[in-house]
């Protein structure tokens, strides 16, 4: 008996973790991510184009103060279709490189925007895709609690700096707006008459970071150059010449800038809607 009680307290009992990192858990969460993104999107994507009829119509009737409403919120879901279509590209990375992850200590360099952008944007999203709740859970196991908080709370601001400006909550400045609404117009065969006041008041930059504001810049001055400015110059409509702008505006122009990106990247969502 003696024997037998030593040997029972020398046993080491074996040890379950309910809260170990499963890869395969992780790689099956990412594939239903990846496919309710595509549904929501193609599901955004044809409610855009109901809302752009609808707004036209609007613009027919004369209504632009309902107009100016209703398209403030078709560039807000333009927003959130764009940052969409990044999240289902970085989930489709993180399971194409599950296999290396599950061999991983730390979170390499060259995943750390993709594993923080997913964290930080699952308790936006996860009303939508509940999935990414798994996800976010999973990669908290594997890489551990300060990590997941750190990413929550963008500390080291490796969060896709896009994804975080068309997630934010800030609206849309009254330029983008006009020149929407303009480029609406256009596409429907309507007349109409940007508001000047808007377009020579607006000098003063959308309230962004200024690490955006810069990549905004650059993105804006990239597709000018490659572009060659056309895709929104208009005739100038009849009356008195636009006053040409000061030093001081000049200055202040990267608002201006930051407008034309943000319309840039609307306006080739809306152009593709078109061809569809």
């Amino acid at each position: 008996n003696f024997y037998y009680i030593l040997q029972k307290k020398l046993t080491v009992p074996k040890i379950v973790t309910m809260n170990s990192f499963k890869s395969v858990k992780l790689q099956t969460n990412l594939k239903l991510c990846v496919s309710r993104y595509e549904l929501l999107i193609k599901k955004k994507t044809e409610q855009s184009q109901r809302a752009r009829k609808d707004i036209s119509d609007l613009l027919k009737a004369g209504r632009y103060e309902r107009a100016r409403i209703k398209v403030e919120h078709v560039i807000r879901e333009d927003y959130i279709t764009e940052a969409m279509e990044i999240l289902q590209q970085y989930c489709d990375l993180l399971l194409a490189r599950a296999g290396l992850i599950e061999t991983m200590a730390y979170c390499e360099e060259g995943l750390l925007e993709c594993v923080n952008t997913i964290i930080w944007t699952t308790p936006r999203v996860q009303h939508d895709i509940q999935e990414m709740v798994e996800v976010e859970k999973q990669l908290g196991k594997k890489f551990g609690k300060a990590f997941l908080e750190q990413a929550h709370a963008n500390r080291t601001n490796t969060v896709n700096e896009k994804v975080v400006h068309r997630l934010g909550v800030t609206p849309p400045s009254p330029v983008l707006i006009e020149r929407y609404l303009e480029e609406i117009a256009r596409n429907y065969g309507l007349s109409y008459q940007m508001d000047s006041k808007v377009m020579l008041a607006e000098t003063i930059p959308e309230p962004i970071s200024d690490k955006l504001a810069q990549t905004l810049h650059n993105d804006s001055s990239t597709q000018t150059t490659q572009s060659g400015g056309a895709m929104f110059q208009t005739p100038p409509p009849p009356g008195p010449p636009t006053p040409p702008k000061s030093s001081d505006t000049a200055d202040a122009g990267t608002g201006t800038n930051n407008g034309d990106d943000e319309l840039d990247d609307l306006m080739d969502r809306f152009n593709a809607l078109k061809k569809q």
